[in-house]
């Protein structure tokens, strides 16, 4: 492989660099889901290590002698740029310590559809078998709340109420009252063949 730029050469003879460019030509879908995946387990680790400092600052301050780690409780969190990621929140005894997402920035973000596809789109993927729609739901709540509760449960002959109730972790919609809250957003939901490993 060689690189010229002006007066500088470089001349890079690696076999493994060059095999993995020619298998990253050839399987460019496994290698973009192995790099997100890395990207991700990345992100969740570098958060969580903040996360457990702190709490370890938290759990220092004066007011909170006394109080210790009680464990952790898993979320989920669908993030610009990289996916959906599990984060473990550490929890104390006294359950003080909060973690406050950043409500503001995010409903920013979900007015550009464009963002709101591959929010949602991240959830779904992020989703097991064996989990409940929740984080779905939760996110597709926060997306109508960007776009205006009062607009859409207009637009789906729904009261305000029942668009939050459907839109929340004790919300179980019928498929007819998804369909209409996506349709009103300009959204639809659609099945695809699954890439095999």
């Amino acid at each position: 492989m060689n690189v010229s730029m002006g007066i500088i050469k470089i001349e890079i003879n690696m076999p493994e660099a060059v095999q993995a460019v020619e298998e990253f030509r050839r399987n460019r879908v496994q290698a973009f889901e192995a790099i997100t995946s890395e990207l991700k387990s990345a992100v969740g680790g570098a958060i969580n290590h903040l996360l457990q400092t702190e709490m370890s600052l938290f759990l220092g301050k004066p007011d909170q002698v006394g109080n210790k780690k009680n464990g952790f409780k898993d979320r989920e969190y669908a993030l610009k740029g990289v996916g959906c990621i599990r984060i473990r929140m550490p929890q104390d005894r006294k359950s003080e310590f909060k973690s406050v997402p950043h409500e503001e920035g995010l409903l920013e973000d979900l007015k550009d559809m464009n963002f709101v596809v591959g929010y949602l789109n991240s959830i779904l993927d992020g989703l097991s078998a064996d989990e409940s729609l929740d984080p779905f739901l939760l996110a597709l709540g926060r997306v109508a709340k960007a776009h205006g509760i009062q607009k859409l449960a207009v637009n789906t002959k729904r009261t305000r109420d029942a668009v939050y109730k459907a839109l929340s972790s004790a919300g179980n919609p019928t498929f007819s009252t998804l369909h209409g809250i996506l349709d009103t957003m300009g959204l639809q939901l659609h099945v695809e063949k699954k890439r095999r490993a």
